[in-house]
């Protein structure tokens, strides 16, 4: 299968629990808080890993927070190249009220990157050998990453041969889009396309396990057996 490598410039640990009601000003009682790495890119290269494929995903790491980012990187498998920076990866914070069945989710800022950090990021993918086939850019960008950077990323991509993929919003969006969906979305359309399918298969596929993610609980991504029935049904209407 020909290599993909997922971009994640603004990582974070997504802790989650629940709690009966959310109240406010009142101390609340949580069930245990359960730990998962998250980001865009990130989530692309988790979900590619639970359909059964592999890709190598490239992230910074800094604090206690990017200490334990790694080590959840390593307890699911992920093969996964870091760059040091100085501030500390961002933790995200998710509870579900089991009374009403709906999610709070509070995103908190990232790290603000260093010039000399995010040029370092260009040099390390650089240093990929062999170079991918396919780049999937996905994800917000911290502070102190200029907006023309998955432009940037785009170029590079292309110089070394690669189809880009860039999923983002924003400034960010248009000028990516100016070089060259959820992520299990993603996820499923580029390991499609890697594996030697057809654009409109790979599209099929991408539907499919993004509409297997929505039928998971809480922020768990899509299912392999989930995704694959969903792909036949999708096939066998066209």
């Amino acid at each position: 299968m020909k290599t993909i490598v997922t971009i994640t410039m603004n990582p974070a640990i997504d802790k989650s629990s629940r709690v009966q009601n959310v109240v406010a000003e009142k101390k609340l009682s949580c069930k245990p808080p359960r730990f998962e790495p998250g980001g865009g890119g990130l989530n692309v290269s988790r979900a590619i890993k639970k359909l059964g494929g592999e890709s190598i995903l490239l992230y910074p790491a800094g604090g206690l927070t990017g200490e334990r980012l790694k080590e959840l990187l390593y307890e699911e498998g992920l093969a996964h190249r870091f760059f040091s920076i100085e501030g500390i990866i961002r933790e995200n914070l998710v509870i579900l009220e089991e009374s009403t069945d709906q999610q709070y989710r509070f995103g908190m800022p990232g790290p603000t990157l260093q010039q000399n950090e995010w040029e370092e990021f260009l040099e390390q993918l650089s240093d990929i050998k062999p170079g991918p086939d396919y780049l999937v850019a996905s994800g917000s960008l911290p502070p102190g990453v200029p907006a023309d950077f998955y432009a940037q990323l785009a170029r590079a991509g292309k110089d070394r041969g690669a189809k880009v993929i860039v999923d983002t919003s924003g400034e960010a969006l248009e000028k990516a889009c100016k070089e060259g969906a959820g992520d299990s979305m993603v996820a499923g359309t580029v390991l499609s396309l890697a594996r030697g399918k057809s654009l409109k298969e790979s599209v099929m596929f991408g539907v499919a396990a993004g509409t297997a993610a929505v039928m998971t609980p809480g922020t768990q991504l899509c299912r392999k057996e989930d995704t694959e029935r969903l792909f036949e049904t999708l096939s066998s209407e066209s």
